[in-house]
C-alpha cells in the first residue's frame, strides 16, 4: 500500500468514525426524547390541553363559575372546559373559550351585569382590525385553527376581573423535572382603544399554595414555583401572534396544581392573553428538537456516501 493510499484510508476511517459518532449522538437523543403516538399521549400529563373537549360543543362562551352563575348564553347553556378550573372572585372572572374564527366575528355573550351583548376581540373580522394572532399561520402550530382561551388581564382594584385557569396534575414523581409548554398570544377587547401590555404567569404548586381565583401563589413556599413570560406590548386595535413558551418545573409532590394567570395594563382598555396547546411532560419524554433530526440525517448521509465510494486500493485483480 502506498503512502498516498494509506493517507486516503486514514481519512476515510476518520470520516467514518465522525459519522458514526454523529449517528450515535442523534440516536441517543431520539431514544431519550422520541415516543410513539400512544406513548406521547400517555406522557402528556395535561388533559384537554387543546381545549377541544367542551360541555357544550360548538359554543364560544365564558366558562366555569361565571357561566354557571350568569346563564347568559342564548339557551341558558353552561359552558365548561373539561378538566380545567376557572372560578373567580365573586363571579368576576372573564375568561372565554373561543372556537376557531369566532373571537372577532361571532363573539360570545356577556352577562347582563356586564352590559349584555356580544364580546369580541380586535381582529380581521372586527371592522378591519389588523391581521394578528387571532388568525395564526400554520407555522408555528398552536392548533392551526383550533379552540383557544382568552384570559382577561385586567388586574386593577377595586374590582379585578382576572382569574387563574388551572388543572390538577397527577402522576408526578417528586424530584423529577417537567417541561410545561404552551402557545400564547395577546389581543384587545373590541370597541376599546389604546395600547396594552400583557404577561402570563405559570405556576406549579401543592394544594396549600393554591386557590381557584389566583392559582399558585407564595413562590418558594412548600416548593411552589412560578414563572412569568416576558411582557408583550400590543398595539391599539391589534393582537400579537402566537409564540411557543416552555418552562421547566421540579415536582415536589405526586399531585400538584398547574395554573395560568394573566396580567396586564391598562384596566379600562382590557388586555387579553390567549392560550393554546398546553402540555406537560417529563424531560425524558420531550419531542426532539429539529437540530437533533438534522444531526441524525447528516450521519446517515455521510455513511451512505462512504458506502458508495469503495476505495481503489481495496480492489483485488481477478
Amino acid at each position: 500500500m502506498t503512502t498516498q493510499s494509506l493517507a486516503r484510508c486514514n481519512s476515510r476511517i476518520h470520516t467514518t468514525v465522525l459519522a458514526l459518532a454523529m449517528l450515535t449522538v442523534s440516536l441517543t437523543s431520539v431514544t431519550q426524547a422520541q415516543t410513539t403516538p400512544t406513548q406521547a399521549a400517555a406522557g402528556d400529563l395535561v388533559q384537554n390541553g387543546d381545549f377541544s373537549d367542551l360541555a357544550v360543543p360548538g359554543l364560544s362562551s365564558l366558562f366555569g363559575e361565571v357561566s354557571r352563575e350568569c346563564r347568559c348564553n342564548p339557551n341558558g347553556e353552561v359552558q365548561e372546559v373539561t378538566h380545567w378550573i376557572n372560578d373567580g372572585i365573586n363571579h368576576q372572572d372573564f375568561n372565554f373559550v373561543f372556537l376557531p374564527g369566532q373571537a372577532d366575528t361571532v363573539g360570545a355573550h356577556l352577562p347582563a351585569a356586564a352590559g349584555g351583548g356580544l364580546f369580541k376581540l380586535w381582529g380581521p373580522g372586527t371592522n378591519g382590525g389588523i391581521q394578528n394572532g387571532l388568525q395564526p399561520e400554520c407555522t408555528p402550530l398552536p392548533a392551526c385553527g383550533g379552540n383557544f382561551l382568552a384570559l382577561d388581564a385586567s388586574t386593577g382594584s377595586p374590582h379585578p376581573i382576572v382569574a387563574a385557569v388551572s388543572q390538577q396534575i397527577h402522576g408526578l414523581t417528586p424530584g423529577d423535572k417537567y417541561d410545561v409548554s404552551f402557545f400564547w398570544a395577546t389581543a384587545q377587547q373590541f370597541d376599546k382603544v389604546g395600547n396594552t401590555t400583557e404577561e402570563l404567569s405559570v405556576g406549579l404548586c401543592r394544594g396549600e399554595n393554591f386557590t381557584p381565583e389566583n392559582g399558585c401563589h407564595g413562590p418558594g413556599e412548600h416548593g411552589t414555583q412560578i414563572e412569568t413570560t416576558e411582557t408583550r406590548f400590543t398595539p391599539e386595535h391589534g393582537a400579537l401572534p402566537w409564540v411557543k413558551k416552555t418552562f421547566t418545573f421540579e415536582a415536589v409532590s405526586p399531585t400538584e396544581f398547574l395554573s395560568f394567570l394573566a396580567s396586564g395594563t391598562p384596566d379600562d382598555q382590557p388586555p387579553f392573553v390567549l392560550l393554546d396547546s398546553v402540555s406537560m411532560r417529563a424531560e425524558s419524554n420531550v419531542i426532539p428538537e429539529p437540530g437533533t433530526w438534522l444531526l441524525l440525517g447528516l450521519g446517515f448521509a455521510v455513511i451512505a456516501g462512504l458506502a458508495h465510494r469503495r476505495p481503489r486500493w481495496l480492489h483485488v485483480p481477478a
